[in-house]
């Protein structure tokens, strides 16, 4: 996390908010409005992604005609903390991630504790997400796109 900072009184998130003020202009309108939106980062709400939890990190790669190399694509899915809906993010022109994995555990409940999006160069972005266990992820990307998907009521 550039921004987001933790000390024994809890998370920070002044400075991140700040510096998304000045760098929103900097953003997609897309990428600006997931980062701009305090829902996104509140303890309950339906489309927080804090609580939320992975279900899935697909990382998907596909040859460019006519050019060398291949165009990486990722999609998260997340299960919203009411576990009533699943959030879909995927990052396209995807240039790096990383995925940490904390140690192992019987427990598969890993939720998002918090995320930060931030500018690494003109046009190029990156998102970091940190789970309750120590894992999280982050990805550079030039493109972002967020969906929503409920989830059929369970027939009892």
């Amino acid at each position: 996390m550039n921004w987001i900072r933790q000390d024994e009184q809890g998370w920070h998130f002044d400075a991140y908010f700040d510096y998304l003020a000045g760098a929103a202009a900097d953003l997609p309108d897309t990428l600006r409005e997931f980062a701009l939106d305090l829902g996104n980062y509140a303890l309950r709400g339906r489309d927080s992604l804090h609580d939320a939890r992975m279900s899935a990190f697909r990382v998907e790669k596909s040859a460019v005609d006519g050019a060398e190399g291949a165009t990486v694509s990722i999609e998260v899915v997340l299960l919203d903390q009411q576990f009533e809906g699943e959030m879909l993010m995927t990052y396209s022109g995807v240039v790096g991630y990383l995925l940490q994995e904390a140690l192992c555990s019987d427990d598969p409940s890993v939720d998002v504790l918090v995320h930060e999006v931030s500018v690494v160069e003109p046009g190029r972005y990156r998102h970091t997400v940190l789970f309750d266990n120590g894992g999280g992820y982050a990805v550079e990307f030039s493109g972002f796109t967020r969906a929503r998907r409920e989830r059929a009521p369970s027939r009892m």
